[in-house]
């Protein structure tokens, strides 16, 4: 038989159980956002890939790119709607038709330059998408 709790033990239940779900939460949060980022990637050039997670993420705040338009119609939809990542946006679709139709393959030896370029253009512009995603579900966020 177990011995009776005392007063502060309950509380202590309590903080265990959340911090374990805490944990648990973080966990989950963490695996979601490595699905999103990285599912489908895989074969693709640095370039290639920040330009197709661009496509992806702008989904999240209702931009929506058709697969009919240019690369640089897809652009100019992309800085209108996210005029504060302009210039990233900008370093990213030339750079993927740069890659695309310039004749350079992935295989040869690609510029690393220019992938870190794109890396870095792509983390500036997620950080823009994601906190226009976030204006959006959290209201006390905006400043309007």
């Amino acid at each position: 038989m177990l011995p009776p709790l005392n007063e502060t033990q309950p509380l202590l239940l309590v903080a265990l159980a959340a911090m374990s779900l805490g944990v648990l939460l973080a966990i989950i949060a963490l695996l979601l956002f490595w699905w999103w980022e990285y599912r489908g990637f895989g074969g693709l050039s640095p370039i290639s890939r920040a330009f197709a997670r661009l496509e992806r993420y702008t989904q999240l705040i209702g931009v929506h790119v058709g697969s009919q338009q240019t690369t640089l119609e897809k652009r100019r939809e992309l800085q209108r709607h996210i005029p504060a990542a302009r210039e990233s946006i900008r370093t990213i679709s030339d750079l993927y038709t740069r890659e695309r139709y310039g004749g350079v393959s992935q295989q040869s030896g690609e510029d690393e330059r220019y992938a870190e370029s794109a890396d870095k253009a792509w983390h500036r512009t997620r950080g823009n998408i994601l906190r226009r995603w976030l204006w959006r579900w959290l209201p006390m966020l905006r400043r309007d």
